[in-house]
């Protein structure tokens, strides 16, 4: 209604490993997506006061954590979640009031699954922030791991079939994520075009996420296109 610039800060798919992976999908290497891996595991059981407001709030693990995950996926495939079906479970000895943890299942537009495992309190070893992922194609498959403290690196193999599994280069590094960011709003500023994460986009992001939590409430399979149609018939 402004005219104005709008941009939300989704800072993981500004990380060099998102960038690589993008890189990589984009180009046919990998020929077509087929499925997608997750893993996330991180013990955030004593990150805040015992009293924190964090630990009370319904799928946290969701809304902190996943959220990234899930703009990245959408960032590294160039795709929009179509379908998802999500649950969610107490962790023994979680600080947590609510679930810290849950696997989803996602339908990609164009057929691609994905299966996202997300853990907010393990006592086994942890992964990046990024998470660990096993991405498969119809000439092969992409692993993405490492990054753990330092989120801007990791390790990618390349295993195409037939072939002997090979590193793929990260961008080099010139700036932190952040300042990625903000180097995309001044462009967009400045350029009057929408940045990669305008408002408009996220709510793609925000859809995906919230079909999660619906699927968890429900049991059920929760369509985003349809997610998307209620609350514009709602606003």
């Amino acid at each position: 209604r402004t005219g104005h610039i709008l941009m939300v800060g989704q800072s993981y798919r500004y990380r060099r490993p998102a960038r690589a992976v993008r890189r990589a999908l984009s180009d046919g290497t990998l020929g077509t997506l087929l499925s997608i891996r997750i893993l996330t595991r991180r013990n955030t059981s004593t990150f805040w006061d015992p009293n924190d407001t964090r630990y009370t709030i319904p799928h946290f693990y969701l809304l902190d954590n996943g959220v990234h995950h899930l703009d990245t996926l959408r960032a590294v495939t160039g795709r929009d979640v179509a379908r998802v079906y999500s649950r969610g479970w107490h962790t023994p000895g979680s600080p947590y009031t609510h679930n810290a943890g849950g696997v989803t299942l996602l339908d990609l537009e164009g057929g691609a699954s994905v299966l996202y495992d997300n853990e907010y309190v393990t006592s086994g070893r942890e992964t990046s922030w990024n998470g660990e992922w096993d991405i498969t194609g119809s000439k092969g498959r992409l692993f993405w791991r490492g990054g753990d403290p330092d989120a801007d690196s990791a390790e990618i193999t390349l295993q195409l079939s037939g072939h002997a599994p090979t590193p793929v280069q990260l961008p080099k590094r010139t700036r932190s994520e952040l300042d990625a960011e903000l180097a995309e709003f001044i462009s967009a500023i400045e350029t009057g075009d929408p940045p990669e994460t305008s408002s408009a986009d996220n709510l793609q992001t925000m859809a995906a996420v919230f079909g999660c939590v619906q699927s968890v409430e429900t049991g059920r399979v929760v369509s985003i296109p349809d997610l998307m149609q209620e609350v514009t018939c709602v606003t």
